[in-house]
């Protein structure tokens, strides 16, 4: 089993082997290698595919890294991804001063190992916990604000850790799968039920010339088993389209979607599903066939209920689904979107070595692409919004006092330009944005949104006042609030969120900038553009992580938009197939009750009257349809709430929506019938009784 541990340490280094399958063999990074630098890279197959050619002559050559060269050792295999959208990897080096007690600030690590044999998640998780307490009782100084912040180390199977975040949607379509299917083989069982009421002539004459009832079983089986093998080999080769098509279509986070194929597996489980229903659903109508009471009204009815109150919980759990996805795609995320877009390079140590290089540099691109035709403006950051990481560091409000057990001030923090909070549109709400006064040898300065104003400075004080980013008993950095901007959403559309800090890139460069420019027009025209003043400026710095701030927020609800697409989908297949099982089991109805609708309307009947018998019948059906599947959703939703923004999954509102459209839906069903019973001549019907 593989696990991984994150570890909020950097206090030793821990032995690690990377197994990698090269071509044409296998190639590991030596444990001995990791004290003194090593030089051997491993890429990733599809690196190897596009820069290379698949040839495999690559393997001991050279490449440049952020100025350095490394040979390449290993090829990984096709469909190897981790960590995620990773294309090359190479040995964690840690530095003598690193690996000493003494360095502390980046307490954060992610381990990933096998368990021996015998070894359980929980024994694991309590290793881990050991090894944590030994770290603190090495660094006493340090061991109180760490207990107080939750420091400690956790331990997840790596399965989880790739799927976790999907798997509650995952489970949700699955269990959608199964209801659909289910509403489709009632319907199946419905049809054959009326056939063998059809052949009860033909079926009764065979018994009579010497057919056991077995027999006849065994034929009537027979046919459902091949009418279940034409539906499976239909969709097997709808199946095999859809793929061809759901990479883009399915969010990219999905998880190893790349490797979703029909593989042997799916077409035996395809099989085994197709007769296994085939048999189930084929039974009872083969049984009732056979008796010599045919009348299978009842379990037509049953039917027909089951499949209503199956359709009700999906498209109860779809109009939740609904009902989230419109309240997250209403959120503010904080910051303009449209007709920009974002690249990061990394500053190589080599070159860019020291804070000035890096701000030199900076200033230096931002004033070439401002300069650009179409260009409206262009800013500076560590990371911009919705990007997928999270960097956060601690904070101490000046005279902020902790109370007892509170955790240290935690603050997401971004390092921007001037010009950054222009370019995204982020509000100032009170003080002033960085100015280029804000030099390195300036008084620091810092900016922070007005959650973290309101929370920290009640008073309305936070303008002049100072936050210290260094530890309150020694090695203080003060800077003060120059600002108070608006909060923007960076992690995701519905987080709630801890405080957001931000500091000049003129005062705290960084070696990964992230470059946004916004025009005037389509900003993927400004792409090339943009690459050829890089290059010109530098002609070794690769842009990369290149994507539209739009593409960002669309991909924030990209998963809740696919869960919708999806379960909406089975939801509206779902009633299609019940409104059809509805509008099949009245006609069938009818036309057995020919002889009691010619006597009536004989006898004076109306046809109105006829119609409202009809639709009294479909109402009941439809109602008793409706109360269980109310039931079974108020039960089944509940698994739904990880799925869910700012609905409850008991939402009276979508249940009385969907209680409506059942209603209407029963309502068409119903109304062919009922007035193809209303037509009826009542001589012709009494003659043909």
């Amino acid at each position: 089993m593989l696990l991984v541990a994150t570890i909020m340490s950097m206090a030793r280094r821990e032995e690690k082997v990377f197994g990698v399958e090269a071509l044409p063999a296998p190639v590991r990074f030596a444990h001995e290698e990791a004290a003194e630098r090593d030089d051997a890279a491993v890429i990733g197959h599809g690196l190897w595919q596009r820069r290379f050619g698949g040839d495999l002559a690559v393997l001991g050559q050279s490449i440049r890294l952020d100025g350095e060269r490394y040979r390449i050792a290993g090829i990984m295999p096709a469909g190897f991804d981790y960590p995620r959208e990773t294309d090359l990897w190479i040995a964690r080096q840690f530095t003598p001063s690193q690996l000493s007690d003494s360095f502390r600030g980046g307490e954060f690590l992610t381990i990933v190992g096998r368990m021996a044999d015998g070894v359980t998640l929980e024994q694991a998780g309590a290793e881990m916990e050991l090894i944590a307490a030994r770290v603190l009782e090495r660094v006493p100084d340090r061991a109180p604000f760490l207990e107080r912040n939750g420091w400690g180390a956790s331990v997840v199977p790596l399965r989880e850790e790739l799927v976790g975040a999907f798997e509650p949607a995952l489970f949700v379509l699955w269990g959608a799968v199964g209801l659909v299917l289910l509403i489709a083989c009632a319907n199946v069982a419905n049809l054959l039920l009326a056939r063998a009421e059809a052949r009860a002539g033909e079926l009764n004459v065979r018994m009579s010339l010497g057919a056991s009832r077995g027999r006849l079983i065994q034929q009537l089986l027979t046919e459902s088993v091949v009418l279940a093998l034409a539906g499976a080999a239909l969709g097997l080769a709808l199946a095999s389209a859809v793929l061809r098509i759901l990479p883009n279509w399915v969010p990219h986070e999905l998880p190893r979607l790349e490797q979703v194929s029909l593989d042997p597996r799916v077409v035996l489980f395809t099989l085994f599903l197709a007769l296994t229903t085939a048999f189930i659903f084929g039974l009872a109508p083969a049984w009732r066939a056979t008796t010599t009471r045919r009348s299978g009204r009842r379990l037509t009815h049953m039917l027909i209920v089951n499949e209503v109150a199956i359709a009700v919980v999906l498209l109860i759990g779809a109009g939740l689904l609904f009902k989230s996805y419109r309240a997250l795609t209403a959120i503010d995320p904080g910051f303009a979107a449209e007709q920009r877009l974002s690249f990061r390079v990394t500053l190589p140590i080599a070159t860019y070595g020291d804070a000035a290089a890096r701000q030199r540099f900076t200033s230096a691109y931002l004033e070439r692409v401002r300069a650009l035709p179409g260009v409206r403006a262009a800013g500076a950051s560590f990371r911009v919004p919705l990007d997928g990481e999270m960097w956060t560091a601690t904070f101490y409000p000046e005279h902020y006092e902790l109370a007892p057990g509170e955790a240290s001030p935690g603050a997401e923090f971004n390092i921007v330009s001037p010009s950054y909070l222009d370019t995204l549109e982020i509000p100032l709400v009170r003080g002033r944005d960085f100015a280029s006064s804000d030099h390195a040898e300036a008084p620091k300065v810092a900016l922070i949104d007005e959650a973290t104003a309101e929370r920290y400075w009640p008073e309305g004080n936070a303008v002049g006042s100072r936050i210290n980013l260094g530890r309150p008993d020694r090695d203080p950095d003060f800077r003060e609030i120059v600002g108070i901007v608006g909060r923007v959403k960076n992690t995701s559309l519905d987080e709630t969120g801890r405080a957001q800090l931000y500091l000049s890139s003129d005062q705290s460069s960084t070696r990964n900038v992230s470059f946004t420019l916004e025009t005037a027009s389509d900003p993927w025209l400004l792409l090339e553009p943009a690459r050829r003043e890089l290059s010109a400026l530098d002609p070794n710095l690769p842009p990369f992580a290149i994507r539209s701030l739009d593409e960002l927020v669309r991909g924030a609800t990209a998963l809740p938009e696919f869960n919708l697409a999806v379960l909406g989908g089975f939801a509206m297949l779902a009633l299609g197939l019940a409104a059809l099982g509805v509008y099949g089991v009245l006609s069938y109805s009818v036309s057995t009750r020919t002889g009691e609708i010619g006597l009536r309307m004989a006898l004076g009947a109306r046809s109105g009257n006829i119609v409202k018998l009809v639709l009294r019948q479909a109402a009941g059906l439809v109602g008793l349809g409706l109360a269980i599947g109310w039931g079974a959703a108020i039960a089944l939703t509940r698994f739904m709430t990880t799925l869910l923004y700012e609905v409850a999954p008991t939402d009276i509102a979508t249940f009385g929506t969907i209680s409506g459209v059942l209603l209407v839906t029963g309502f068409i069903a119903a109304l062919l019938p009922a007035r193809r019973a209303a037509s009826l001549d009542p001589i012709k019907a009494l003659r043909t009784e």
